[in-house]
């Protein structure tokens, strides 16, 4: 049997594969995975394999996906612009090499799939994606996803740029739809008061209702910004009125994302739609374990703690957990989300509020990049490390999934693959 070139070929004793860890090797052949197999490649495979890496200690995981990434506001950051300067996207040549940069930076943390965030007044950024991917500079794969800011959700902008951006790289991902905010400026909206007497928002569900059932009669998706328990309620009734299977479940990949607040009874009806759970798994990373109590419990009181951060209930309930940013709001950083979502600590490294909301750190492993790939629709092309799917593979340069907390700080990505290609290697 004649064997395909092999163009990368990767030994290491930590591949991270659907099944667990294996000490064996994988194997890459235009833009797929060719083999990934325990034990030691054989004479042959060496042989034709265009280049060898020995990464023993190294652990070979898929690609990372991000499922809520914001170019425009990362630039806006790094020029010291607002994001609504007209000066800031003005230059396309600037803003071409801008997204070079914004697609380095994910690349050197193992991010090869965003879910990319666009307000509807789009200011060109689904065109120049397109551009990109025209001419071949588009590493990333990008889900474009709409958000309506200055107008109701429009279909037609949906079908627009369903139209434009037809892949491979680049597709349109459905529409983000905002609920309610932020429980530290009294925007989220709970189940019960908050105790210092401040009211809640005041959030437009019917305008909200009648976006998200016009989508998924449409054929797109929609991920529902909810914060506060309420919202994340609220939510559940509006994605039981899409469109289910004969099984109940949602026949669109619709999800949920931020949940900071959620009720154990919401969960367990999010698991049975099939609603997806987009997280932060770095968020504490903002707050001192002092500060969040404090924030916690002069809004909502201590007896409420244990309805935050909830991703073990949210897994136990059989929810897909994909992993999100908010970048800029935070860079993606692998080690230091299982410091965060896994060990539970804060930014001073202080020990969750509540015990037992943590997810082990292969569950977490996984939400990075197949959860990743189930809420984005493709699982069939992504998110594993298994023969024949599209070759995106981050390598880390030790075991994340065994690691101490105090060492979790010193793990970097050494290695990036993108669809075959290396586009980052330290």
């Amino acid at each position: 049997m004649t064997l395909p070139t092999i163009d990368l070929l990767l030994r290491s004793n930590l591949i991270f594969t659907p099944s667990g860890l294996i000490d064996g090797h994988v194997a890459v052949a235009d833009g797929r995975l060719a083999a990934v197999s325990p034990g030691a490649p054989d004479s042959r495979l060496l042989a034709s394999a265009a280049e060898v890496l020995d990464l023993t200690g190294h652990l070979v995981a898929p690609g990372f996906i991000d499922v809520h990434t914001f170019f425009v506001g990362w630039l806006a950051e790094r020029e010291g612009k607002t994001i609504d300067d007209p000066s800031l996207l003005a230059n396309p040549a600037g803003v071409r090499d801008g997204f070079a940069a914004y697609q380095r930076l994910l690349h050197s943390r193992g991010v090869t799939t965003v879910k990319e965030m666009t307000f509807d007044a789009e200011r060109g950024i689904p065109e120049l994606l397109a551009s990109l991917q025209s001419d071949g500079a588009l590493s990333l794969n990008v889900h474009v996803m709409s958000q309506p800011v200055d107008a109701p959700l429009d279909l037609d902008t949906g079908r627009r740029l369903d139209a434009l951006l037809t892949g491979p790289k680049v597709r349109f991902s459905g529409f983000n739809i905002m609920t309610d905010g932020s429980l530290s400026d009294h925007e989220a909206e709970l189940l019960e008061p908050y105790v210092d007497g401040v009211a809640g928002p005041v959030v437009d569900w019917p305008a909200i209702e009648k976006a998200v059932l016009a989508a998924d009669d449409a054929g797109f998706r929609v991920a529902l910004h909810a914060q506060g328990d309420r919202a994340v309620r609220r939510s559940l009734d509006l994605l039981e009125r899409c469109r289910r299977d004969e099984s109940g479940r949602l026949l669109l990949r619709h999800a949920l994302t931020d949940l900071e607040m959620t009720d154990p009874v919401d969960l367990a009806r999010m698991g049975r739609l099939g609603a997806v759970a987009e997280v932060y798994p770095q968020i504490t990373s903002r707050r001192t374990h002092e500060q969040a109590a404090e924030l916690l419990d002069t809004k909502v009181g201590p007896e409420r703690r244990n309805r935050f951060w909830q991703r073990r209930a949210m897994a136990e309930a059989g929810v897909v957990l994909a992993c999100a940013t908010d970048l800029p709001l935070l860079i993606p950083d692998i080690p230091a989300s299982v410091d965060h979502a896994c060990w539970g600590r804060f930014a001073d490294g202080g020990a969750a509020l509540v015990d037992g909301r943590t997810l082990a750190p292969d569950e977490l492993l996984r939400a990075w990049t197949a959860g990743g790939s189930w809420d984005l629709g493709t699982e069939q092309e992504t998110g594993a490390l298994v023969t024949g799917l599209r070759a995106d593979i981050a390598v880390l340069d030790s075991n994340v999934l065994t690691a101490r907390p105090e060492a979790l700080a010193a793990i970097e990505v050494v290695l990036t693959v993108a669809e075959g290609r290396i586009v980052y290697r330290r």
